[in-house]
């Protein structure tokens, strides 16, 4: 009985002192309003703080997303972004710190899922990421990826923006390639063959384009119907086959989701360049062995490629350099031999854009407030 006595008695004790505390802050306001010095008295006995509440991050939509980030702005912080992702090992870390990407495999939906993150000291930002790549979405006439950004400030920890993914992931990764092809294609290029007909080929589309005038744009993709609309969309020219479309072109984007390579060496022009893409799990494919080990081959990450680019996991060629490392003068620029820019995709590249899209949208807050 003594104890059931104590449990109980010690119970109310508990609720009185919570109870206590969740209206300290209430009574201390009343009692300093009053000059009573009780507050101080209460303040002894409950010695409570209410928790900081922070401020929300910014919401960003979609539409917003695609309203403020342009390739104008996009192309060249992506470069100083991978110039600095290639400084990532140097003493003293000021390239910053990228850890490499997690991949989850969802088989029973044919869907992988990706989580990245990076600290940017350029805008000193910390970037969060997870992207779903589902490959049969095109056929139930959805996007192959979505996901979500999170930027953070890196100062504090706090988080100051959330915002959809999807257009910044297809537009850095173009960009990204409009950034290789500037330094690894011969100048003064001027056909483009594109492979895939989906949101990263639109996407590369409108990067090339906005880095040199293109004289002619061929399109391929397995589906005829999905080749004939793209190249009506934009006025490019459709091709009944892959080997149409590469044959004689300068620059090359394989854009696609196959599991099979998609082109052949012999189709290639000696000096030809390839935006590759599509093939960025261990089992994808899109270039055959032999367009890779004919190329020189440059990435955005070496140890992300070695350990999930199926197109150098399948072909076990040996990567020249990171494309950041060419940026930077300190690896060579092979533009008279076939080169393969073999893009995975780094955080840096979410980051640059992301930092881009908030302090946009934070301007335009600040000029309706």
């Amino acid at each position: 009985m003594q104890s059931t006595r104590r449990i109980v008695g010690g119970g109310c004790i508990y609720l009185a002192c919570w109870g206590l505390r969740r209206l300290a802050p209430k009574l201390q306001g009343i009692f300093h309003r009053s000059n009573n010095s009780s507050a101080t008295i209460l303040g002894n006995l409950v010695p409570y703080k209410m928790a900081h509440t922070s401020p929300q991050p910014c919401l960003i939509s979609p539409a917003q997303v695609v309203e403020n980030l342009t390739y104008k702005d996009l192309i060249p912080a992506v470069e100083q972004g991978l110039g600095n992702f290639s400084k990532r090992n140097e003493e003293g870390g000021g390239g910053g710190i990228y850890p490499q990407r997690t991949m989850m495999k969802i088989e029973e939906h044919n869907g992988s899922v990706f989580v990245m993150s990076a600290f940017s000291p350029a805008g000193n930002v910390i970037v969060t990421k997870i992207i779903n790549r589902y490959v049969d979405n095109t056929e139930r006439n959805l996007p192959t990826h979505f996901g979500t950004i999170i930027l953070h400030d890196a100062r504090t920890g706090k988080s100051k923006a959330v915002m959809d993914a999807e257009h910044i992931t297809a537009m850095r990764t173009a960009a990204a390639s409009a950034v290789a092809t500037k330094y690894l294609a011969r100048d003064g290029w001027q056909t483009l063959a594109i492979l895939g007909a989906g949101s990263q080929a639109v996407a590369h589309l409108h990067a090339l384009k906005h880095m040199t005038t293109i004289r002619e744009v061929r399109v391929w993709t397995r589906s005829s119907e999905k080749c004939q609309a793209f190249a009506q969309k934009f006025d490019v020219k459709a091709c009944e086959t892959a080997q149409e479309a590469v044959t004689g072109a300068d620059v090359i984007a394989t854009c696609t989701s196959s599991h099979t390579p998609v082109l052949e060496s012999s189709w290639l022009k000696p000096s030809a360049h390839i935006n590759c893409v599509g093939a960025c799990v261990p089992w994808a494919q899109e270039l055959g062995a032999e367009v890779m080990k004919k190329a020189v081959v440059y990435t955005d990450n070496t140890p992300g490629a070695y350990k999930e680019s199926g197109d150098i996991v399948h072909s076990k060629v040996t990567v020249f350099a990171e494309i950041g490392e060419v940026i930077n003068g300190t690896k060579e620029a092979k533009r008279d031999e076939i080169t393969v820019f073999k893009s995975q995709g780094v955080a840096v590249e979410d980051a640059v854009a992301a930092k881009l899209v908030y302090d946009k949208v934070s301007v335009l807050k600040d000029m309706k407030s």
